[in-house]
């Protein structure tokens, strides 16, 4: 079922007017699936997600694992597929692909429509509020286009994720949801304060040698200050590619975009809370 988002519109108020046309056309509606651009559902996914909902009626919304389109295309549409995997069960809230249960989305009043991103994830928190449960099924949901070709479209996507952390941790961040604060806390870290404290470690190394060990060449003792910044982000790459399998070359290349990306991540943070356009992402616009 696709809602048509016009881009002057929030995805959420898209959403809201696809709805209500939908429940115009079909009064008696029980379920609702909510798409994104470029998404693709497997033949097989509506009935069993029908299925799921029928037999467990406390649950609000669902979805399932969902593949790359073109992973194949580039390394970039690989790491988007290997960072899309997860366990089955219960869940804090879905991606922008759902299966929602009519009564409850109406209940909670549809989407926010003055929210710019994290729509859908605020939804998943008002619903669970209410008392309903968020599922992930181990059913093959559909394949999405992440349509990244190349570095600049990986940047910008890992920008505006950076730019979704800080708007969901400015929304729900506080207890009891939490929601976004560790992976921005992440962004931080790993994106600029670690490369700024190796880079001013680096720099003082090399005055306090050239200084006080004028026998030692000072570029080597900065260099290995470097070297050893390096080191903590290459066993940071190490340990998550074995977390997701070494044995797959698509851990490792998973494994560096995801430490890599920490860095756009928080560029869009920064544009969040200190002002400038949201970055653009790949084909956000929500179907």
């Amino acid at each position: 079922i696709l809602a048509i988002a016009d881009r002057a519109l929030s995805p959420g108020r898209a959403r809201n007017a696809g709805y209500r046309h939908l429940k115009k056309m079909r009064p008696d509606l029980a379920y609702v699936q909510f798409v994104e651009a470029g998404f693709v559902l497997d033949p097989d996914w509506l009935d069993a997600a029908a299925s799921f909902m029928e037999r467990r009626g406390e649950v609000a919304a669902i979805e399932g694992p969902a593949g790359e389109r073109y992973a194949e295309k580039s390394a970039y549409n690989l790491a988007a597929e290997r960072s899309a995997e997860a366990e089955p069960g219960e869940i804090r809230a879905t991606g922008g692909a759902a299966f929602v249960r009519s009564s409850s989305f109406e209940d909670a009043g549809g989407f926010r429509g003055d929210l710019p991103v994290n729509e859908t994830t605020d939804l998943c928190i008002r619903l669970r509020r209410r008392g309903a449960h968020i599922w992930r099924l181990d059913t093959h949901m559909g394949l999405r286009d992440s349509k990244l070709a190349n570095f600049g479209a990986w940047w910008s996507r890992a920008a505006g994720t950076g730019y979704e952390y800080a708007h969901g941790a400015a929304l729900h961040g506080s207890r009891p949801e939490g929601l976004y604060a560790n992976e921005q806390w992440r962004a931080s870290l790993w994106g600029v304060v670690l490369p700024l404290v190796f880079i001013g470690a680096a720099v003082a190394a090399w005055f306090a040698a050239d200084r006080f060990a004028p026998a030692i060449d000072s570029r080597l003792v900065a260099g290995g200050v470097i070297a050893a910044g390096l080191a903590l982000y290459l066993f940071r790459i190490f340990v998550i590619a074995v977390r997701r399998g070494p044995a797959r070359g698509s851990s490792w290349v998973y494994a560096f975009l995801a430490t890599l990306g920490h860095v756009p991540e928080f560029f869009g943070a920064w544009r969040y809370h200190f002002g400038g356009s949201q970055p653009r992402q790949a084909d956000r616009s929500h179907a």
